[in-house]
């Protein structure tokens, strides 16, 4: 019993690390995403890239989606040039 506490002990830190790696990602991304938009001369809208790239940091693929309804889809209001 003691050994099958440890393994999944363990495997949840594995999954901990894991997911901390995609949010990683995710965030990078957007940071990219952002960093284009603003050399681009397109706004990045409400807050920095900088604060999209903590939130999702914490927020993980629910930042991400919310900053895609803002930036990138149909239901965003079209950019000023």
């Amino acid at each position: 019993m003691h050994d099958l506490t440890q393994f999944l002990a363990f495997m949840g830190v594995i999954g901990i690390f894991l997911a901390f790696v995609v949010n990683l990602a995710f965030a990078i991304g957007l940071l990219n995403d952002a960093a284009t938009r603003s050399a681009q001369g397109r706004p990045v809208r409400y807050v920095s890239g900088f604060t999209w790239f903590a939130a999702t940091i914490v927020g993980s693929f629910l930042v991400v989606a919310l900053y895609w309804v803002v930036h990138d889809s149909t239901l965003a209001a079209p950019h000023e040039v």
